[in-house]
């Protein structure tokens, strides 16, 4: 997905469950990251909900099983 539509989504609230940002232009990966920060979650849902893995930092397994995770306080949460 292009960084324009990308954008033009979160601004229209077309939220998807997982975000896979790459490319060789940071630029437009720290704007995307800044607008979903700053307007998708409040304060209180970043405490809970909000998971930032770094790729050198992170392996497949970590990845799967953190997007595997309901959000905390969901009907679905064991």
């Amino acid at each position: 997905m292009k960084f324009e539509a990308l954008l033009n989504d979160l601004k229209n609230k077309i939220y998807k469950p997982v975000y896979f940002l790459h490319g060789e232009e940071e630029y437009f990966i720290d704007i995307i990251i800044d607008y979903i920060e700053d307007n998708v979650l409040d304060e209180a849902q970043k405490e809970f909900n909000q998971t930032i893995l770094y790729g050198k930092d992170s392996n497949a397994g970590l990845i799967i099983d953190t997007a595997r995770r309901f959000p905390m306080m969901s009907n679905y949460q064991v």
